[in-house]
């Protein structure tokens, strides 16, 4: 362990924004395509759970169904994880990622266009098998596009974008 001397001054923190940036810049270019896809589908998918409930109270719904759905969704994704990681393996991690993304997207488009309780339900569950074979990919993912210097790196940023 390091002492410091208290009455000395530092004169830059430990890390800066600056060696951030260039820690990004070193990415492979999957890992930062990754973190640009995690951007976009954050905002997203943050307006999509702030209006979803709104949407379906204005449809004439009560707030039971919304818990159904919030419900099958859990459970989908609770049974969903070893058979997602199965999947994963199976198709590739980039793939996987892709398949997700194009599920989640689905069920939002069938959670907006399908106005009925079973095919909330339904959407539900398709979104909660989207977000898992996401989960269960993204981690392997990142390790197999990075190396041990900027590993640390990446999965901070990840983190924090998420």
């Amino acid at each position: 362990m390091r002492r410091t001397n208290p009455s000395t001054p530092t004169s830059r923190p430990a890390f800066s924004a600056g060696d951030y940036l260039k820690r990004l810049r070193q990415f492979q270019p999957n890992a930062r395509l990754y973190l640009l896809s995690l951007a976009i589908g954050g905002v997203s998918f943050g307006i999509y759970s702030l209006l979803l409930n709104f949407y379906i109270l204005s449809l004439g719904f009560d707030e039971a169904l919304i818990g159904g759905m919030l419900t099958i969704s859990n459970v989908v994704t609770l049974a969903g994880a070893i058979p997602a990681g199965a999947l994963a393996d199976r198709l590739g991690r980039k793939p996987s990622l892709v398949w997700a993304t194009l599920l989640s997207s689905l069920a939002i488009a069938g959670l907006v266009f399908l106005r009925n309780p079973f095919a909330f339900y339904l959407m539900s569950a398709l979104l909660g098998i989207g977000q898992t074979l996401g989960a269960v990919a993204s981690g392997p993912f990142l390790m197999e596009n990075s190396g041990e210097a900027d590993r640390t790196y990446l999965f901070s940023f990840s983190a924090a974008i998420q």
